[in-house]
């Protein structure tokens, strides 16, 4: 990978990351997981009342589950796996500017 190219992904990762810290975006989260939480209950009511007149419209339920899934990776997944690739970068630059020690060299300390 390019320098160039490692330092826009480097970017848009540190970007990405501090979505979780502005306090709009932890609106959008909120209102996301209550309704995620709603389709969630409502899901499960008709899933669950007694003598369902029509049978189970699965179609429906993917549905539910994919929009559930596409709120929870845009709100939580996202940021949080760009945290942890913020924090693989800033670890990969502390090991280069690191000294290795060199175990199997024949020097003997003090000589």
């Amino acid at each position: 990978m390019s320098e160039e190219s490692e330092r826009a992904l480097r970017h848009r990762t540190e970007q990405l990351a501090l979505l979780a810290e502005v306090e709009a975006f932890k609106v959008l989260k909120a209102q996301c997981e209550k309704r995620a939480e709603d389709m969630s209950e409502q899901l499960l009511k008709w899933l669950l009342a007694p003598g369902p007149t029509e049978p189970l419209n699965q179609r429906l339920i993917d549905y539910n589950r994919g929009i559930i899934m596409g709120m929870k990776y845009a709100t939580t997944d996202v940021p949080s796996e760009a945290a942890r690739r913020l924090q693989r970068f800033e670890q990969g630059a502390r090991q280069e500017t690191e000294p290795e020690e060199d175990y199997w060299s024949y020097e003997q300390p003090g000589d």
